[in-house]
């Protein structure tokens, strides 16, 4: 069962993604609100969700190295919405051995062994 961390932003956004995504029966939904960047690593930690929902105001806002919550975390996929564009940006964390030379060449243009 997949854990996903809705952080609020605009309360009507939250909400809905939290209604939209509370339907499915193979998702545990847990909706939270955070002052700074530190509140948002301590519930990452506490909840250890598979997903991370941010509203694009509130990654603005309070995150100023977003990458190291990738880094660390074991698996996290990082959402960020930009409701003013109706976009997503998909953050994962994807580690891969790189024991020859042809191994980072294929990582970079996105292959699998």
């Amino acid at each position: 069962m997949e854990r996903v961390l809705v952080v609020q932003g605009g309360l009507l956004l939250s909400d809905g993604i939290v209604s939209l995504l509370t339907r499915e029966s193979d998702l545990t939904v847990v909706n939270t609100h955070v002052n700074d960047e530190a509140s948002l690593v301590d519930e990452i930690e506490k909840i250890q969700p598979s997903v991370l929902i941010l509203p694009e105001k509130v990654q603005d806002a309070h995150l100023s190295q977003p990458f190291l919550l990738l880094k660390n975390c074991s698996i996290l996929r990082v959402i960020v919405i930009d409701e003013r564009k109706n976009l997503i940006q998909i953050f994962n964390k994807e580690e891969i051995e790189v024991a020859r030379s042809v191994d980072l060449i294929t990582a970079i243009r996105g292959e699998r062994n």
